[in-house]
């Protein structure tokens, strides 16, 4: 089972649409690697992803430890 972060339509030149698939990632694990390719084997969707900086995964990772402070930033959200 494979559930994309975002999927959207982007318009292209001269009126037409194409459907868009992105994920959002620190780093591509090779489950993730494998997924990609099945998905566009088997059903043509190419899977864009979009790269996280490393000081956006690490305050993630903080904040779900409960850390978020040590990186300057109380509350994750903000």
């Amino acid at each position: 089972l494979y559930i994309a972060d975002f999927r959207y339509m982007r318009s292209m030149a001269g009126g037409a649409y194409v459907r868009v698939v992105e994920d959002v990632k620190g780093y591509e694990t090779p489950m993730f690697q494998l997924k990609r390719k099945l998905v566009r084997r088997l059903h043509g969707v190419v899977i864009e992803v979009v790269k996280m900086r490393q000081k956006d995964v690490d305050l993630l990772l903080a904040a779900a430890r409960g850390e978020a402070e040590r990186y300057g930033r109380a509350n994750p959200d903000a």
